[in-house]
């Protein structure tokens, strides 16, 4: 006998619309998984109206789901699109995000694997300021881990890319940077994840990755003018934390061109 494949049942429009609409809430660190049936979800309704030349946002009500709401464990009553900023609210407020932002700008600005004081005072400076993130800027600055390790952090390419130009005073093309930046394995506007760029040195540190740099960084430095002595402008761009080795290199370089490109594949200049 011959067996037919029954197609899968689909949703219908309606239902699929709704989810479109409907924003993912994740479920912060920290915070127990509900057992039983899931709570109603919160917000709803929350969608973008495209009909003009600037996209703007747009609350539907016929997409939105009535009645109370279960957020954090915390029953809320049915306020219409007003839901959407109060749940916003209590995440902003959760001490779980506190915790995340301040162990994301401690990774970004001080190592990879970020001490846990630096970590604690940045969210104790969120929480105490109800989210003032100038405050936890403040208290981020002033933190001695900031200051202690020097080129703690491998730059990513976007970094390489920005201080190259710094340095060389450059002024690219804008359509040539995007290209610029695929050939460092970095696509712009393009991110492998929601989550964005990696922040750490693992996912930019590879055979492949260094090899492309020290490629780069040969074409860049034959576009630098005569003038430039490569010595110079290393011992004015890294200070006291310019080594030996690297002085020596540079001071040996065939020619001035040479003398950048060292400078640019530098261990001094991949971090900062």
């Amino acid at each position: 006998p011959t067996t037919q494949n029954t197609p899968t049942p689909r949703p219908s429009s309606t239902a699929a619309t709704r989810r479109s609409c409907t924003p993912r809430l994740q479920r912060p660190s920290g915070t127990p998984r509900r057992r039983g049936p899931p709570p109603s979800r919160k917000p709803t309704g929350w969608s973008v109206d495209q009909q003009g030349e600037v996209p703007v946002f747009s609350f539907r009500a016929g997409f939105h789901e009535p009645g109370s709401k279960v957020l954090l464990g915390r029953t809320y009553a049915e306020s219409g699109e007003r839901e959407g900023d109060q749940a916003l609210e209590i995440l902003a407020a959760h001490p779980a995000t506190a915790t995340h932002i301040a162990t994301k700008l401690a990774r970004h600005f001080i190592a990879d694997d970020p001490p846990p004081s630096a970590v604690k005072a940045l969210t104790q400076a969120f929480l105490s300021s109800g989210g003032s993130l100038k405050t936890v800027y403040e208290t981020l600055i002033a933190l001695p881990e900031c200051w202690s390790t020097p080129l703690a952090k491998f730059k990513t390419p976007y970094e390489y890319a920005v201080s190259t130009a710094r340095v060389l005073d450059a002024s690219p093309k804008a359509d040539r940077v995007p290209v610029a930046l695929e050939s460092l394995n970095y696509r712009v506007f393009n991110a492998p994840s929601p989550a964005g760029y990696a922040d750490t040195a693992s996912a930019w540190v590879s055979p492949d990755a260094i090899q492309k740099r020290i490629d780069w960084a040969k074409t860049i430095s034959t576009l630098v003018p005569p003038r430039v002595v490569p010595l110079d402008l290393a011992a004015r761009l890294f200070g006291p934390v310019l080594s030996e080795d690297t002085r020596f290199a540079i001071s040996g370089a065939a020619s001035g061109a040479d003398g950048i490109a060292l400078l640019l594949v530098s261990p001094e200049f991949q971090r900062r």
